[in-house]
Order: C-alpha cells, then structure tokens, then sequence
C-alpha cells in the first residue's frame, strides 16, 4: 500500500506537520465544510480543457490525475467537462467515501504511485498552497513525473511568497503560502512551455475560493 510513510526506496519516514493535519481532524473537518456543486465548475474546466486543445488539437487528454483532490467535486465536474474525453479520472486523497465516480486513492504528494507519463494531465487545485516552502518543487517535481503532457496548477498567486498562520492544527505556524507558482515551475523545469496563465475568475465565477485562483498551464517537454 501507498502512503504518507514510505519512500521510492522503502525508507520508512514520519509524516511531517502538514501532513499530519491534513490526514487527521483539520483534513475532516475541512472536507465536510467544503461542499461545492461540481455542475458550477464544469464550465472552467471546460475552458480550461479546450484550452490545453487549441494548444495541440491531435492530443487527447485521456487520464487525468488530481493531486488533493479533497471529497472529488473537482474531478466530478471534469467529468462532466469533457464530454467523455477523459475516461479515466483518479484522486489522490484520504476520502474515497465521497466520491464514487472518479477513482480516489490514498498517497502521498511527495510519492505519487504511478510510473512516469502514466497521465495525460496532472493537476493542483489550492493544493500547492499548503506545501511547506522547502517541498514545493519536490511536489511539483512529482506531479510532472506522471504526466505525459499537461501539469496545471490552480493555486493563490502573490509576486513573491506570502505565508499565513493557520490554526492550532499547524501549530499556528504558516500553512498558507501565496506564490508566484509559474516562476517557480518555470525555474525548476525550464524545458517545459509554459501554454497559457491567467486569473480563474476570468473563466467563470462558481462562488468559492476557487475562483480567487490563478491557473498556469504547462506542456511538458
């Protein structure tokens, strides 16, 4: 099995803070409070999937992969987004329970249990935000691994990094961080083209969060 305690080389390792809180109570709470309608992101996903299209008109986007994928209202509405494009759709979280469709799978960010280019596109969404300073690009270096062509990230956006203390889970230490994403991809992975960036909100507006996002589209080399 697959999880936050194992290694590539089968070194057991603790989990750190973060994990540890989003695995636990806060990771709970978290996924009962937020309940969103996945029929009102559809239509981003939509344009964000026609765009990865116009980019390369002969690809398919045929497996997709979410990374924190929460109780899969964002892997619902790509469902619904793609007009049967996508046939194979997997989430890599705790709450199977939630969502039934997609296929949502126990893991760790930091250790993605499928082998290099398994998806067409990997994606984040107010994921990458949590990470620590010191292990966002081993995330994101992870989340390129398994895609064949696409990492997008749908994350805060700030032209320097900005942290917030989160609650007693995190022991009132940082646990948000706005970044510019794009740059930091681009620095750690400069072979990769960089298709299309942008404010969420100017795709659409489904009334959460969400759409206070930036999206950055990658096609990987």
């Amino acid at each position: 099995s697959w999880g936050n305690n194992r290694t590539k080389e089968g070194r057991g390792i603790n989990m750190d803070l973060y994990e540890k809180a989003w695995s636990g109570k806060h990771g709970e709470e978290y996924a009962k409070k937020c309940v969103i309608d996945p029929e009102s992101r559809a239509p981003i996903f939509k344009k964000l999937i026609d765009i990865m299209k116009n980019y390369d008109g002969e690809s398919v986007i045929s497996a997709s992969l979410e990374l924190g994928c929460n109780a899969g209202h964002n892997l619902e509405a790509i469902k619904l987004a793609s007009n049967g494009d996508i046939t194979d759709i997997k989430g890599l979280e705790i709450r199977k329970d939630h969502c039934t469709k997609p296929s949502i799978i126990n893991g760790s960010i930091y250790d993605i249990p499928w082998e290099e280019g398994t998806f067409s596109l990997t994606f984040t969404s107010g994921v990458l935000i949590h990470i620590p300073p010191d292990r966002v690009v081993e995330a994101m270096s992870e989340m390129r691994r398994v895609s064949a062509q696409f990492v997008v990230m749908i994350e805060y956006y700030s032209e320097e990094e900005k942290g917030t203390k989160y609650r007693e889970d995190f022991e009132y230490k940082d646990g948000v961080w706005a970044r510019p994403f794009g740059e930091i991809y681009k620095r750690s992975f400069p072979q990769d083209t960089l298709i299309e960036t942008g404010k969420v909100s100017d795709l659409g507006d489904e009334g959460w969060g969400f759409t206070k996002c930036n999206y950055w589209i990658y096609n990987k080399l």
